[in-house]
């Protein structure tokens, strides 16, 4: 199983990267092999220009940060986008990604890179309610790019996840539940 993590949060000890490594953790002990991870902050991505020109070779024309992602994405059987919330959406450096997956779009506006695989949102915010805009978009992706979608979630008004360790727990199950599903595909 090749798994991708893509960090968004700037904070390497933060809340998103904590559950995100007991995540991998878990998906190490059920199986997973391969782990490609990529911290976005650590990245030089620039905007998409929506300039299309990525459309004949399914790479964006900028010689960037994205680069190696695309061609991990492309490999992976399963994906993660761990991102904080701030302001009511998904980290900067998370969208930036996002936005130039564009280059990946099928002729038919599908996400084929992603189609049919394990995708696993993680996501740590203040107030769930500033949470709905980035957990909605990944739920419509479920539909529309036909994804396994998982949702790690906790809210850190209280105390870092470190604290709270049956949510580190609930991390590290569900990795090793997706690696053993991952191995028997």
């Amino acid at each position: 199983m090749r798994i991708l993590a893509l960090q968004a949060s700037p904070n390497k000890e933060g809340n998103t990267a904590t559950l995100t490594k007991k995540l991998l953790d878990g998906l190490v002990v059920g199986g997973g092999q391969e782990i490609k991870e990529f911290w976005l902050n650590d990245l030089t991505i620039r905007p998409c220009q929506g300039c299309f020109l990525c459309r004949p070779s399914a790479r964006c024309v900028f010689e960037d940060g994205m680069q190696p992602i695309y061609a991990e994405l492309e490999a992976a059987d399963l994906v993660i986008f761990a991102t904080p919330i701030y302001w009511w959406h998904m980290a900067a450096q998370m969208k930036l990604c996002i936005d130039r997956l564009t280059a990946l779009l099928s002729d038919d506006d599908k996400l084929t890179a992603l189609v049919g695989k394990q995708v696993v949102l993680v996501v740590a915010y203040n107030y769930r309610d500033c949470a709905k805009a980035t957990i909605g978009m990944f739920e419509e992706f479920k539909d529309w790019i036909d994804i396994k979608l998982n949702i790690l979630e906790y809210c850190s008004q209280q105390q870092h996840v470190s604290t709270c360790q049956p949510k580190l727990d609930e991390a590290f199950v569900l990795g090793q539940a997706l690696a053993a599903r991952g191995n028997h595909d």
